[in-house]
């Protein structure tokens, strides 16, 4: 890991903890002792967490009364919400647009949103909701139908991470070790 430093670079063995921004995926991330886990909220000892995570889509509408996206939520997710921002006007007969699941609940992050550029939406679970396999969102049109358009969708949800076979414990013993070697060695 390299960190600028005085108009230079110091390459750095991460520790335990460690925490760092992925400018790539526009997320923080805090070092396992062997992995930077992206969205980290808890470590337990043994690797166990929670990590916060928001994926993002662009999804083109197609034309039709309903317009469904790729799966965009993860297979063992908990989602709070959906937001997003409308791209390209939505056109169409459709006075506004519903956003949830199709065949479940095609309300279920909300409903009588706008179809104009820069139009958004906040659709919140009162209650967290657990997704088993991966899950499409469904756009419907209100009172007709689609005839393209591109919307930006975020879904904003939290994901539980198994523990692992080796001890945090052992492993920031052994960083500690490390970075007390790199510091004695280091000018």
């Amino acid at each position: 890991m390299a960190v600028a430093s005085n108009g230079g670079w110091e390459f750095v063995v991460p520790v335990l903890g460690w925490s760092a921004w992925i400018e790539d995926n526009g997320a923080a991330a805090v070092f396992d002792g062997t992995d930077w886990i992206e969205g980290a909220a808890t470590m337990s000892v043994h690797g166990a967490g929670l990590s916060h995570r928001t994926f993002e889509i662009d999804h083109d509408v197609l034309p039709g009364s309903a317009s469904t996206t790729d799966a965009v939520i993860p297979t063992q997710s908990v989602v709070f919400g959906i937001t997003g921002l409308v791209l390209v006007d939505i056109s169409g007969n459709a006075t506004a647009f519903g956003l949830g699941i199709a065949g479940e609940s095609p309300n279920r992050y909300g409903s009588g949103y706008g179809l104009g550029v820069e139009s958004w939406l906040r659709g919140l679970k009162s209650s967290p909701l657990a997704y088993y396999v991966a899950t499409p969102l469904t756009l419907m049109g209100v009172s007709g139908s689609f005839d393209g358009g591109r919307i930006r969708l975020a879904v904003h949800l939290a994901e539980l991470r198994l523990p692992g076979f080796w001890s945090l414990r052992t492993a920031l013993h052994d960083d500690a070790v490390a970075v007390a070697c790199l510091l004695q060695i280091t000018p």
